[in-house]
């Protein structure tokens, strides 16, 4: 059975390219009818952050990214009550301490007491000589069968000759010559792992079968395939997901915009978006199809279509997918997001909301619906229903006409709103009352409905004054008008 995992850090909210990784490993499984398992690597307490588990919980949760239990296929993985089918790597510190040690007296790894000012040294040396900055050493052969770990590290035993290769299953066959990496430790003074040890540990008691992680870990592959051969253990496959770039070609950052997967959900985009979107980051089936659903996903999703170079992360293109879903949308379905949204991130435009009901509030939507691309501009673009804006009386002059005919021409339409009883207060209602006035008078439409459309809105582009009054009702929209006349006065 094929199984993966994301395993993420607890340092902050997850980015885009973390959740990208996530979404891949997770579309792989469901793709293979496997297992897809989620592992927070909390072992770095220097750089952990509060509110960091809750983030990703969210992240997952609002891009419907389920995750299964792995104590069902091994009775030795163990979790937090409170947190359920996660497993996290602080509450396991023993048993990567004995894998540690059982290297260590398997001739694997060793310990090394250097000091944290013969390293910094070593390090100048080598950078000033131009040479990689790795361990010299020191330690490997003198100090191998030290007992008393206290205050020292344990380091892997590199070989020192040879390559390892791994078959890649995005970019082919990849090779590393042994002298160049590094003795990585393995464990630290404190007891803690590193990402190496726990990783490769967690992920053969875990029965992970594909690790998709990002093209940033590509150099600790050689690392992992040792530690997988020393411990005797068949290693997974690997798959290196490409880089993020901006529109730039540079790398993907808070200079683009919004980088944390949370920032657009509070933008206002929608779930189903961002897995569209983010699941074409670097794959595509082939063809022109730019929309997809889960399912369709899903079923195509292979990681031979993963593609090497990096993938561009364009915001326009964002925008234009998130509009086009909006559009697609119900107007009573779009009410409904609009709703929830606002009353998690805008409590003033909830309560606002609330004097919308049934027909009025699709008639509300139906204004903006055609020009909204993410769910927080619906408050820009309806903020002159709330508060009219101040404007001047020219506004109100349509082309060549006069301050005499416009001011005709809002009586008018005094006289129709004034006509029609609440009930029939409509856009359709008012709609043909304007058409007829336009028949029976010869108005020309713009010298009619210009002004009308200024004196509602208080702005030169906006909705149909139709469909504007029936939204603002009756009340509102006399008032507005007379406010405009006002101004000619």
């Amino acid at each position: 059975m094929v199984i993966t995992r994301y395993a993420p850090s607890p340092t902050g909210e997850p980015h885009i390219g973390n959740i990208r990784t996530a979404i891949f490993a997770w579309l792989f499984a469901r793709s293979k009818a496997g297992k897809f398992y989620l592992r927070i690597e909390d072992t770095d307490k220097e750089r952990e952050k509060p509110g960091s588990i809750e983030a990703i919980l969210d992240s997952l949760e609002w891009l419907e990214l389920d995750f299964d239990d792995p104590a069902s296929a091994n009775s030795a993985i163990t979790y937090r009550t409170n947190y359920p089918k996660i497993v996290f790597q602080s509450d396991r510190l023993e048993i990567y301490r004995e894998y540690a040690h059982q290297l260590v007296a398997d001739g694997y790894a060793y310990v090394c007491d250097c000091s944290s000012e013969r390293l910094g040294k070593l390090r100048e040396s080598q950078i000033s000589a131009k040479l990689p900055p790795m361990y010299d050493g020191h330690c490997r052969e003198f100090k191998n069968q030290k007992s008393n770990f206290n205050n020292c590290v344990i380091r892997l035993k590199i070989p020192r000759d040879g390559q390892t290769k791994f078959v890649d299953l995005i970019r082919g066959e990849v090779s590393f010559e042994n002298q160049l990496i590094d003795d990585q430790v393995l464990l630290k003074s404190d007891g803690y792992p590193t990402y190496h040890l726990a990783n490769v540990v967690d992920d053969h008691l875990m029965g992970v079968t594909h690790v998709i992680r990002a093209e940033e870990w590509l150099p600790s592959t050689p690392k992992h395939l040792i530690l997988y051969q020393y411990f005797n253990w068949p290693s997974p496959s690997f798959a290196h997901l490409p880089m993020i770039l901006g529109n730039d070609k540079s790398k993907l950052s808070k200079r683009h915009g919004a980088v944390a997967a949370l920032d657009y959900r509070r933008q206002g985009y929608l779930p189903e978006v961002m897995f569209n979107y983010l699941s074409l980051l670097g794959w595509h089936p082939g063809g022109d199809q730019e929309i997809f659903n889960r399912g369709e996903v899903i079923d195509q999703f292979e990681l031979n279509r993963v593609q090497k170079s990096p993938a561009i992360f364009d915001q326009n293109k964002l925008d234009w997918l998130n509009g086009v879903y909006l559009r697609n949308l119900a107007p009573h379905e779009l009410w409904t997001k609009l709703v929830s949204y606002s009353e998690q991130f805008d409590a003033d435009q909830a309560a606002w909301l609330k004097q919308f009901t049934g027909e009025r509030a699709v008639m509300l939507v139906q204004l903006v619906q055609e020009r909204l691309r993410k769910l927080s501009e619906f408050k820009e673009l309806t903020n002159y229903l709330s508060n009219l804006p101040d404007y001047a009386s020219e506004m109100l002059i349509f082309k060549k006409s006069d301050a005499n005919s416009i001011k005709k021409a809002l009586q008018t339409s005094v006289q129709i709103f004034d006509a029609l009883p609440e009930p029939e207060f409509t856009a359709e209602n008012v709609t043909a009352k304007l058409n007829a006035v336009i028949a029976d008078e010869s108005y020309q439409i713009g010298v009619l409905l210009h002004p009308l459309r200024v004196a509602l809105t208080g702005l030169k582009n906006s909705p149909g004054p139709q469909e504007t009054a029936a939204v603002l009702g009756k009340e509102e929209s006399l008032r507005r008008i007379n406010l405009a006349l006002a101004k000619l006065a």
